[in-house]
């Protein structure tokens, strides 16, 4: 039974893949319960539905930036970045305050951000932000920056991070993005730019590289 299953729960995580909505741990678990009469189909049903209205509350609060919220998100990008501009694969320079983006507030308080630009019917989201953990910010950004590329005839999203930045690497990658490209000893050419970026990054892990990751929208 606990062989059926597990490739029962392989096969629905296959498919799920392939929409880039993964099964986590979670709903792994939630599939097991079910199995073992641990709880009911019900009961997750309504467990699920509650999650996902609270996603949709989310979506609702996220809003384009507009010029009147240039200077909230200047303060942003320079407490979260060290500055506006961003240095991405081998040299490519972007100045956030001048792209495109959607923003989640707090009050008056900036809780989430993110910076995209659409080029050639590709879309690359340049930062990604969240000050609140575990609240749905970063996918509620992510889906809406898919949501206005698809609307836009693009038909790719791609996003670089760091090699110490575990967190991203792993949050886009249950998103459905996969790896494409490796930029080695990228960080020198940004150090260059940027002379002030660390040496060691998140977990004292060294800054070295570049990760690019795609998905088709």
């Amino acid at each position: 039974m606990k062989k059926s299953i597990e490739s029962t729960i392989r096969k629905i995580n296959g498919s799920m893949a392939l929409e880039g909505m993964s099964l986590t741990e979670e709903d792994k678990n939630r599939i097991r319960d079910i199995d073992e009469g641990k709880t009911t189909i019900e009961l997750e049903i309504g467990k699920l539905n509650k999650k996902y209205m609270k996603n949709d509350a989310m979506m609702d609060t996220i809003k384009k930036i507009k010029d009147e919220d240039k200077k909230k998100i200047i303060d942003f990008l320079r407490m979260e970045w060290g500055s506006t501009i961003m240095v991405l694969r081998e040299g490519e320079v972007f100045d956030l305050k001048d792209e495109d983006g959607f923003v989640i507030y707090d009050k008056d308080n900036i809780i989430g951000l993110i910076t995209y630009r659409i080029t050639n019917n590709r879309c690359e989201i340049l930062s990604l932000d969240s000050k609140i953990e575990n609240k749905g910010i970063g996918t509620g950004l992510v889906e809406k920056v898919k949501e206005h590329a698809k609307n836009n005839q693009c038909s790719l999203c791609r996003v670089v991070t760091t090699n110490d930045n575990l967190k991203a690497i792993g949050f886009f990658q249950k998103r459905g993005f996969h790896l494409v490209n490796l930029y080695v000893k990228a960080m020198d050419t940004v150090r260059k730019i940027k002379p002030d970026v660390p040496k060691k990054g998140m977990d004292n892990i060294p800054l070295n590289d570049e990760l690019e990751f795609e998905m088709n929208i």
